[in-house]
């Protein structure tokens, strides 16, 4: 009869070097450095962590079925950042003491191509002879249990995001309100980019040369964040720009143990609104709300 679990496989992946890193970069991202910084840099690299260690784990976990494994990490990290997954989180959300969420950018999706590496990486450990390699029960379920907290943690969302309705017609082009942002002693970060995969999370976005997509990192709090990204779009039209899809990211752990969920969204969103009407709204001539 076949172990159903190899605890050897299990201690030589969850105790190499390459797993107990992936695992602490993933620890020290989302505890620490999201908090501080707030970067796009920092919202990618939890991801990638992300998918190079728990693939590991699963593979860790049932050796035999190591590719399969590895690809059904994959699958479920692309439906995780996906619309699909919506009803699942409400469902879980509904009936957990714990919130759970995620943040849908289709860029995310980048990080299964660090799939094969994390692959080949568990192919690399299995080639170790088993008499050269010492099984330690105790630190393999010290780290067990550390990454079940850690992925764990990762899913009870500390990542928020709040989308605002409004959307308004502004005198300024996108380069002279990009312009304007860069000379706010409050904005420490404006990027503009083009990407088509950012469209896909703003409804009626029009997609063509006059589009521009805004990351914008406001240099001020917003629950545990030290910093607040909001993004938005602007389409230049004719003398004037349409500035719509506006929406916030940050970090906040009071949702994980919040009484009344709505209450606590209904407050960041008037904190966001007016936020992003002193800090952004404010550089620009609008001449009308739609």
């Amino acid at each position: 009869m076949k172990k159903t679990l190899d605890k050897t496989e299990l201690s030589r992946v969850l105790t190499s070097t390459g797993f107990l890193f992936g695992l602490f970069v993933l620890f020290l991202n989302d505890f620490f450095l999201k908090s501080a910084f707030g970067t796009s840099l920092t919202g990618k690299l939890s991801d990638f962590a992300g998918m190079f260690v728990f693939p590991l784990f699963l593979a860790a976990l049932v050796p035999r079925r190591a590719p399969s494994m590895c690809f059904a990490a994959a699958l479920a990290f692309v439906f995780w950042k996906s619309p699909f997954s919506n009803f699942a989180v409400d469902v879980l959300n509904s009936v957990s003491p714990l919130a759970i969420g995620r943040i849908i950018d289709y860029s995310d999706w980048m990080a299964v191509t660090i799939l094969p590496v994390s692959y080949c990486y568990f192919r690399s450990l299995t080639k170790i002879p088993r008499m050269r390699y010492r099984t330690d029960p105790l630190a393999t379920m010290a780290v067990l249990l550390l990454s079940v907290f850690v992925f764990t943690a990762t899913t009870l969302t500390k990542d928020r995001s709040i989308r605002l309705e409004s959307s308004y017609v502004i005198k300024e082009t996108h380069e002279e309100f990009q312009w304007g942002l860069r000379q706010s002693r409050s904005i420490s970060r404006v990027e503009v980019r083009r990407d088509d995969e950012v469209f896909a999370n703003v409804p009626n976005a029009t997609i063509d040369r006059k589009t521009y997509f805004f990351d914008v990192v406001v240099k001020k709090p917003t629950c545990d964040s030290k910093s607040t990204l909001v993004s938005f779009l602007i389409e230049d039209e004719d003398g004037t720009s349409l500035l719509r899809g506006i929406s916030a990211e940050f970090e906040c752990r009071a949702y994980e143990t919040a009484e009344d969920y709505n209450e606590l969204n209904k407050r960041f969103t008037e904190h966001i609104e007016a936020l992003f009407t002193e800090e952004i709204l404010s550089r620009a001539s609008v001449l009308t709300t739609r």
